[in-house]
C-alpha cells in the first residue's frame, strides 16, 4: 500500500470564472536526464494514464461551455470578495478569534459588519447527494415571483477539450414554484427543506449518464435569473484505477443558505449551526456550492490526462468500504475535511489490506462528525451532518454525546476526546496558515506542537 499525501489546500479566488485552457491535446513529454555525481539520472515517473475506459472516451465527445452565465460569473466575483470578507474578519479579531479551535475561544469580531443572509430569486437542491447509474433522484426548486417558468438543462462536468462540460439533459418550460423558506430550529440551527419544498422535477438516469459531477441548471424563462444544483452520479460495478471522493460534508459545513453553517463568521447574528442539512440549496457560485472553489480544476484536469476514474461522495464511504472494490487509488481532493468516525474507519480498513490513498489536500480529516436521517424523514439516512466543535473557551464541547468517543464531534486531533489526529492514519503532519493580506505563515500553536509530539505516528 502506497498513500501520498500532500499538503496543498489552495483557494482559487477568481474575480472571473475562467475555464483553464490546458490545449485540448497535450502531449505528454519525459524530462531530460540529469547529469549528476554519480552519473546520468533519469526521473521515475509513475505510470502514464491508459487513455482508456468510460471517462476518457466520454472526454472525447463534443463538449459545451453553455453551462456558463452571468450569474455565474457574477458568483464568483462575490465568492472572492466573500472570502476576503471573511479573513479581514478574523483578522480585525485578533489572535482570540483565530484562535485553533481546542486551543482557545473562538468569538466573533465586534468589529465586524454583521453576517445577514440575503435569498435569491431561484434556487433549488437534489434530494440525493449522489445515485447510482439507472437510479433517479429529485430536483427540489423554489422560485420567486415575478418567475414564472424555468428552463433545465443537466450537464456533466469534465474536460472536453477545455470547454468544461458535455449538455446531458435539457427540459424546457418547467412551472415556477414559490413554496416558504423555514426558520432554522432555535437550539441546532438545523434547516432542512425536506417535507417543505416538493419535487419539481425527477431525473431518470441510464447508461448513457456517466459517473461523474453534474450541474444542473436553472434558467428563469422571463427574467435573468440563473441557478445551479450540483449530484454525483455514479457506477457502482465499474472498474477503474481511480476513485475521487467528492467531500459533500465539507460542502454542507461552509454552506451559509438559511442564514446558518457550522461557522460563525457565515450565520446570521454570529452563531453558528451545530446540524447542517443536505436538504437545501447552496449559496456560494449561484447554488454550485464551492464545487468551483477546487474540485472543477481537479477533475477536470485528471480527465484531460485520460485517468480511467469513477466518482462518488463521502456518503458512500459513510456507508461501508464496497464503494472501493475494484478502484485502485482513493483519490481525496481539494478540501475534505469533515469525517465521521465510519468513513475513517472504512478508509482505514482498506488502507491496511493494500488499497492506495492520494490526498491532493491539507485540511482534511479534521473534523470528526456523525451523521443524522431527515427530521421529516426518517428512512432518509445521512442527510444531516452534526458538528457541536467547541463552546467559547475553546476546549469543551456542547455535544449531548461529549461522553461517548464513537461520537463526540470535535476536532479528530482534540487529546481530551480523542486524541486520534489525522497523521495517525496519513504521516507526519505540518500546519501552514496563509491570509489573503498577510501571506504564509508555518507553525502552530505550542499546543498545537505538544499534540503533535505525543500523537507521533510510530
Amino acid at each position: 500500500m502506497r498513500h501520498i499525501a500532500l499538503g496543498l489546500c489552495v483557494a482559487v479566488l477568481l474575480g472571473t470564472l475562467v475555464i483553464p485552457v490546458w490545449g485540448a491535446s497535450v502531449a505528454a513529454s519525459t524530462p531530460s536526464a540529469v547529469s549528476g555525481p554519480t552519473g546520468s539520472w533519469q526521473p521515475q515517473l509513475p505510470p502514464s494514464p491508459t487513455g482508456q475506459g468510460p471517462i476518457s472516451e466520454e472526454n472525447r465527445r463534443p463538449g459545451t461551455t453553455s453551462w456558463q452565465s452571468a450569474a455565474l460569473q457574477q458568483a464568483g466575483v462575490a465568492r472572492r470578495t466573500q472570502l476576503v470578507r471573511e479573513q479581514e474578519a478574523r483578522r480585525r479579531a485578533g489572535p482570540r478569534a483565530r484562535a485553533t479551535p481546542g486551543t482557545g475561544p473562538q468569538v466573533p469580531t465586534p468589529a465586524a459588519a454583521p453576517v445577514v443572509w440575503q435569498d435569491t430569486a431561484l434556487r433549488g437542491y437534489a434530494d440525493q447527494t449522489s445515485i447510482n447509474v439507472g437510479q433517479s433522484l429529485g430536483l427540489h426548486v423554489g422560485a420567486k415571483p415575478p418567475i414564472t417558468s424555468y428552463n433545465l438543462d443537466v450537464y456533466r462536468m469534465g474536460w472536453y477539450g477545455g470547454t468544461g462540460a458535455r449538455l446531458q439533459l435539457s427540459v424546457p418550460g418547467l412551472p415556477a414554484q414559490n413554496p416558504a423558506v423555514p426558520a432554522p430550529d432555535p437550539t441546532t440551527g438545523l434547516l432542512s427543506l425536506d417535507g417543505v419544498w416538493p419535487v419539481s422535477y425527477l431525473v431518470q438516469t441510464d447508461l448513457t449518464w456517466v459517473s461523474g459531477v453534474y450541474l444542473a441548471k436553472l434558467t428563469a424563462t422571463n427574467t435573468t435569473d440563473v441557478a445551479y444544483i450540483h449530484f454525483v452520479v455514479r457506477n457502482d460495478a465499474a472498474v477503474a484505477d481511480l476513485l475521487y471522493q467528492v467531500p459533500i460534508t465539507t460542502y454542507a459545513a461552509y454552506n451559509p443558505w438559511g442564514g446558518k453553517s457550522l461557522y460563525d463568521f457565515q450565520s446570521d447574528g454570529g452563531i453558528p449551526a451545530y446540524k447542517v442539512s443536505f436538504d437545501r440549496p447552496h449559496d456560494s457560485w449561484a447554488g454550485a456550492g464551492v464545487f468551483f472553489d477546487g474540485d472543477f480544476f481537479m477533475l477536470a484536469w485528471l480527465e484531460s490526462q485520460g485517468y480511467n476514474m469513477t466518482y462518488a461522495t463521502n456518503i458512500e464511504l459513510q456507508n461501508g468500504s464496497s464503494v472501493l472494490t475494484n478502484r485502485k487509488v482513493f483519490v481525496s481532493p481539494w478540501h475534505d475535511e469533515y469525517w465521521s468516525k465510519q468513513m475513517r474507519d472504512n478508509l482505514t480498513a482498506a488502507r491496511d489490506a493494500g488499497k492506495h490513498l492520494a490526498f491532493f489536500d491539507a485540511n482534511n480529516i479534521y473534523w470528526k462528525i456523525r451523521f443524522e436521517p431527515s427530521p421529516h424523514t426518517p428512512s432518509a439516512l445521512n442527510r444531516v451532518v452534526v458538528c457541536y466543535k467547541y463552546t467559547d473557551d475553546g476546549e469543551t464541547t456542547a455535544d449531548p454525546l461529549a461522553g461517548d468517543p464513537n461520537q463526540v464531534t470535535v476536532t479528530w486531533r482534540d487529546p481530551t476526546y480523542l486524541n486520534n489526529p489525522r497523521e495517525c492514519a496519513l504521516g507526519r503532519h505540518v500546519r501552514i496558515e496563509f491570509r489573503l493580506r498577510e501571506g504564509l505563515r508555518l507553525g502552530g500553536s505550542e499546543r498545537d506542537s505538544r499534540d503533535l509530539q505525543r500523537n507521533r505516528p510510530a
